[in-house]
């Protein structure tokens, strides 16, 4: 009876480790299988990277200051087309490591900031950012010189990301942060010797006109043309017809066959 107790014994023991290694292999499965949350947040953000970089700009990180200032005695008023140089800075008062990426600027309308008018260049700054440091960087923008002369708001933005949110055991992903480094209105000028915007397209408008009606004109001119030559060739047409009749007649005088011409009126009078 014993030896069947230790059989029995052994048989329980077996299937209690089988369960506990399906258990295993159960949990292990769970672990490795892909979290749909996280599928989704990675199309959220390869959709966010090929967004433009004003787009949807991220909000600032907790602890990151921005500051931006423009070196120079300007008062805030520049030159249509001329070089601006803009010096931004960037803090980091939080507890995480930051990777400075790059800079972007645009012109806005001065009334409504949504209303974008031009866009600067993307410029790389490309620096590691750790707790209590700060950085600053050189942005250069140029106003299109065709604009028009009147008030303006320039913005800057500096783009950064979150290096401890790579170094997590749960996440390979960084968080995007951006800060506004600017945000002022500013006065674009004409310069003194180049050619007033508002000639330049009078003229450009006058010389646009000029071509459309020049084009209107010759197709005008070409149709009438062509409804004369049309006119002309009819008319050769019927003196064409007229000669072939006078060679059928005389062809059929030859052979002795009544003609197709009518009666002359001497031969209608001697008939008579």
């Amino acid at each position: 009876m014993s030896v069947r107790g230790d059989d029995e014994e052994e048989a329980v023991m077996e299937e209690m480790e089988a369960e506990m290694n399906v258990e295993e292999v159960e949990l292990d499965e769970a672990d490795m299988a892909p979290d749909a949350g996280d599928a989704a947040s990675e199309a959220r953000e390869r959709q966010r990277a090929m967004e433009h970089p004003l787009h949807n700009i991220p909000d600032p990180a907790p602890g990151a200051q921005a500051a931006c200032f423009i070196p120079g005695d300007h008062n805030m008023t520049f030159v249509l087309g001329d070089e601006i140089k803009a010096v931004g800075v960037l803090s980091n008062g939080g507890s995480s490591v930051f990777h400075v990426w790059g800079a972007m600027g645009s012109l806005n309308n001065a009334e409504t900031f949504g209303t974008y008018l031009q866009n600067f260049s993307y410029a790389f700054v490309n620096r590691t950012l750790l707790p209590g440091e700060e950085t600053s960087f050189l942005y250069a923008f140029s106003p299109y010189e065709r604009l028009e002369a009147k008030s303006y708001r320039v913005a800057i933005t500096v783009f950064y990301e979150d290096m401890g949110a790579a170094q997590s055991a749960h996440s390979s992903r960084t968080m995007k942060f951006a800060n506004t480094v600017l945000n002022e209105t500013i006065e674009l000028v004409e310069s003194a010797g180049g050619v007033d915007n508002t000639l330049f397209y009078t003229v450009l408008f006058t010389l646009i006109a000029g071509v459309i009606g020049g084009m209107a004109a010759y197709k005008f001119v070409f149709a009438n043309m062509r409804k004369s030559s049309r006119g002309g060739s009819a008319t050769e047409t019927g003196t064409q017809d007229v000669a072939d009749s006078e060679w059928i007649d005389e062809h059929l005088k030859m052979k002795g066959a009544p003609t197709t011409a009518a009666p002359s009126a001497a031969a209608a009078s001697g008939e008579e």
